[in-house]
This record gives C-alpha cells, structure tokens and sequence, in this order.
C-alpha cells in the first residue's frame, strides 16, 4: 500500500532530522523584523529581514526576496519561532528552532509551471502570466542551513549528482506556520 504522506513532508522531515542530528554548526540569526511587535512576542527571537533577492533554484525558478523597503505590509501573525513550532508539530519536528538555522522573513515563490485548467491538482494553485504557483510572493519564514553535499539536481534535463556545495531551505508561512516549500539550493 502506498504511503499517504506527501513526498515533500516527508523529505521536509528527513532533513529537519539531518539537521538536528547531524548539529551543522551555523550561527542563528535572529533579530527583530518588526522590533515593536514581533520581537516582544518572541522574547526577544524573531528573524532578520532576506538580504536580497535569493535564487533558490534557478531551474525551477523558486525564488526568496525581502520584503520591499518602505512597502506597507502587515507585521506576520507568527514570530519565527511560533511558525516553526506550528510547523513542527503538523511535521513530527522538534519544537524549537534548531541551533544550525539561519531565520529570514522574505518572500517565497514557488512556481510548479505552465497553468492548467483542466487540471483539478491545480485547482488550489496561484495563476500568473500563465504559471501555476505553489507560492507567489507569500510572506515566509526560511530556514536555511548549509548542507555538505547535494543531492540529485531536481532538473529533469540535467538529472544526476551535482557535486556542489548546498545550502536547505525550509520555507513557512509566516502567518500560519503551514510548510510551505523544503528544498536546495546549489551555490555557486
């Protein structure tokens, strides 16, 4: 009998472990995103803004920007660490934030491809400009630790090892703690 469990989730859960077993030693960055609102919520943990925008994988086209600045956005109703909470529990993680994450609030986008009516898989799914989309610029928290290794390129015309160094992505939203993407980014 195949397992009900969504492919990603299940990933998403191999790599937390990964993660929490293996203690990648990276700094946590946590300071405020919204110091009047979220970092008193957090006891003084929340998550620093994205840099810039961050190709996640340019193949796919997932990408990571910060929030524009001077835009008018509401505050995210989940600090850093409550969407990670919610997520862990909904994933069977570890509640707290692991030691070896980084924590950014940005914007995540996640394409799947070319819209499809007819297809009910994408009856949830953001359209624009013709492309069906995971995500489109959806407040997230990413949670991002370096990785040793890559895995196989996710690219289907250049499938294999890709024998550079990585970077995991965790991507939750940060209104709801919902996963949103797991997934690797390739540096150059």
């Amino acid at each position: 009998m195949d397992n009900p469990r969504p492919r990603k989730l299940v990933v998403a859960g191999a790599v937390v472990a990964a993660l929490v077993v293996g203690s990648i030693a990276a700094k946590v960055s946590l300071t405020p995103a919204h110091p009047t609102k979220t970092a008193a919520r957090a006891h003084g943990g929340s998550a620093s803004p994205a840099p810039g925008a961050i190709v996640i994988d340019p193949s796919i086209g997932d990408t990571f920007t910060p929030t524009p600045a001077g835009a008018v956005a509401p505050a995210p109703a989940l600090t850093a660490a409550q969407a990670w909470a919610d997520f862990a529990q909904v994933n069977g993680g570890i509640a707290t934030i692991p030691s070896g994450l980084s924590v950014q609030l940005g914007r995540v986008s996640v394409p799947v491809g070319p819209a499809n009516p007819n297809d009910p898989d994408q009856a949830s799914l953001t359209v624009s400009n013709s492309v069906a989309y995971l995500a489109l610029n959806e407040l997230a928290y990413g949670y991002s630790a370096p990785n040793g290794s890559c895995p196989m390129s996710r690219n289907p015309l250049n499938p294999g090892p890709v024998g550079k160094s990585c970077t995991d992505w965790t991507f939750v939203d940060a209104n709801t703690g919902q996963l949103i993407e797991h997934t690797t980014q390739v540096l150059s």
